[in-house]
């Protein structure tokens, strides 16, 4: 089964009013073969500065190829997020995917910690986080294509993906396994 963790980094939290950033799809435990996808590589394809249709395009053709795609509040966020954005740009959503939100699979359900955000359960689970900072001014930067905000917003994306794998490998299979599977 092709597992890969995805992580997506967006301009507003609402699909209608933001586009997407970036995103990453890293294939569970074959970090050469990670695929980033960012919104300033797609925009010398034409249209408005912040047109997400074309990387919209290439992420929906990537997540075709994966059996299994995991995230972290990523069912409440993340997915969702994608799919209304590939249907505001005439993009068709991937189907059969399954998906495992990490945050709703096993966090929220065997961790009583004081946050369940995913810095604090890495912190809890492993002693550390590899979380990196949502610093205001970066994102207000990457919203016109800035490089160097650009920049911190891919490996803050990154990172999550790390951070996420990192977790995932402190957690017995049978304690998160969706009954899909």
């Amino acid at each position: 089964i092709k597992t890969a963790i995805i992580d997506v980094e967006t301009t507003h939290l609402k699909a209608d009013f933001g586009r997407v950033l970036c995103a990453v799809i890293r294939p569970w435990n074959s970090p050469g073969k990670t695929k980033i996808f960012r919104l300033d590589d797609f925009n010398s394809k034409g249209g408005l500065p912040n047109d997400d249709t074309h990387l919209l395009q290439a992420l929906a053709e990537e997540i075709e190829n994966w059996h299994v795609l995991s995230g972290y509040y990523s069912r409440s966020f993340d997915i969702p997020f994608l799919r209304a954005r590939m249907m505001a740009c005439n993009i068709k959503p991937p189907a059969h995917i399954l998906h495992v939100d990490w945050y709703w699979q096993y966090a929220r359900k065997h961790l009583p910690i004081h946050s369940r955000r995913m810095g604090s359960v890495g912190t809890f689970l492993t002693g550390k986080s590899a979380k990196t900072l949502l610093d205001c001014h970066i994102w207000v930067n990457a919203q016109v294509l800035d490089k160097r905000a650009m920049n911190y917003v891919v490996n803050h994306c990154l990172m999550d993906c790390l951070e996420l794998e990192r977790i995932t490998k402190t957690i017995p299979t049978r304690e998160w396994m969706p009954k899909a599977l």
